[in-house]
């Protein structure tokens, strides 16, 4: 009985890393790029002359 409980433990496991290795693969195949749009705030979210961006959100 104890055999059967660690097999099952062990099975639950190993399970459960393979779903997690599949789940992270599948996700990095599909690359999406998410735009957000913020103000033109000087010192908060601004474009250089150069055509850089800096500030605190970028």
């Amino acid at each position: 009985m104890k055999l059967l409980k660690s097999t099952f433990v062990w099975l639950a496991i190993i399970m459960s890393i393979c779903a997690c290795v599949t789940t992270n693969a599948a996700e990095t195949q599909a690359k999406k790029v998410l735009k957000v749009a913020f103000p033109e705030t000087r010192g908060i979210c601004e474009t250089y002359a150069d055509g850089t961006r800096g500030g605190v959100v970028y």
